[in-house]
């Protein structure tokens, strides 16, 4: 077999391959993820019989390997501006939120997972591993006549079936029938009362007239494929917080 037909058989191949290490990476498709096979193959030949021709005027290795490089770059650009994201932006957003995220390493506090994006959340799992509970639990408090309050939001930690939580801002005791939660605000104290499960129902809350209280629980676990490529590089690249 003519070796141009199997540089370019190979070429193809890494093409429509490549199709799977960027839905890895960007799984978050939807429907939309339906066009994007049909564009890689489509793409993979178009570029794949460019490189065909290539190939039967220049002989120098150098140039061709340039060449190929370039193909292989131009239709991965390409392929990623037809990989629609349902959200968080598109792929290239999703990238530079990544890079934002690494280069920001330092400034990425313990205490700021409240302000964490899925994008500094690799980051922050690397650099407090160490320190990390095995999930925390985000609860917002918005109480006063029909919620005209400021909400509060406070972080609690569980760590072995413990919870951990700033005691002199709110008390939570959980019992076989109830979950009572108690918020201290400047002096005074306000007490809800919550079904047994409350605290453990990952994401939600509950709501009437007086009081509203929502529920959001933080796994500390990377979804999708660029988050889990930012934790290996952060953790090739620097340092834990010991």
């Amino acid at each position: 077999m003519n070796y141009r037909v199997i540089l370019v058989a190979l070429y193809i191949l890494l093409g429509i391959s490549s199709e799977y290490f960027l839905l890895w990476l960007f799984p978050y498709t939807g429907l939309g993820g339906l066009i994007c096979y049909p564009i890689s193959v489509l793409v993979s030949f178009a570029f794949g019989y460019i490189f065909y021709r290539v190939l039967k005027e220049i002989k120098k290795k150098v140039v061709l390997v340039f060449i190929f490089l370039f193909l292989f770059i131009s239709q991965s650009i390409i392929q990623m501006l037809f990989c629609p994201q349902d959200y968080g932006g598109s792929v290239f957003s999703k990238i530079s939120d990544a890079v934002t995220a690494y280069n920001n390493y330092n400034k990425i506090q313990f205490s700021g997972v409240l302000n964490l994006n899925r994008n500094e959340l690799p980051v922050y799992i690397y650099k407090y591993k160490n320190y990390l509970p095995s999930s925390f639990i985000i609860m917002t408090i918005d109480s006063g006549r029909y919620h005209n309050s400021k909400p509060r939001t406070y972080v609690i930690q569980n760590n072995n079936d413990k919870r951990s939580y700033e005691k002199d801002l709110i008390n939570i005791i959980e019992s076989d029938t109830a979950t009572f939660i108690s918020e201290f605000i400047h002096g005074d104290t306000f007490r809800y009362k919550m079904n047994r499960n409350f605290m453990n129902i990952g994401m939600g809350g509950f709501s009437d007239s007086t009081v509203s209280i929502n529920i959001q629980q933080e796994d500390l676990k990377l979804d999708t494929g660029i988050e889990k490529l930012l934790y290996s590089i952060t953790s090739l690249t620097k340092k834990p917080i010991k």
